[in-house]
């Protein structure tokens, strides 16, 4: 879905959205004429998702804002996701863990 911005290893993206499946998530730009095209992957079993406005009260460049971190050593991006509001936010990182969880750690 779309987000308010996302920062995709320091760069970035206003016209960027999120998809998550049951064992990746994508993080695909919007480019001329409605293309997507993708600029990461996270597979699912070498992500960390943080929360990084938990106590819900952070500087507006962290306001509703959670991050992906891949552990993968072969692909080390980092994306930033700012949701709209704290709700959304919490829906995005209870989904994405919820997705980790039924991979089976």
């Amino acid at each position: 879905g779309d987000l308010k911005k996302i920062v995709l290893n320091n760069v970035s993206m206003s016209k960027a959205s999120i998809y998550l499946f049951r064992d990746v998530i994508f993080i695909m730009e919007r480019k001329e004429k409605g293309k997507l095209s993708v600029r990461a992957e996270f597979p699912l079993n070498a992500v960390i998702v943080w929360d990084l406005d938990s106590a819900g009260n952070a500087d507006s460049d962290k306001r509703n804002s959670f991050s992906l971190v891949s552990t993968s050593l072969s692909d080390a991006d980092k994306a930033i996701c700012f949701a709209h509001s704290a709700d959304e936010k919490s829906n995005w990182i209870d989904n994405i863990n919820q997705c980790i969880g039924a991979i089976g750690f």
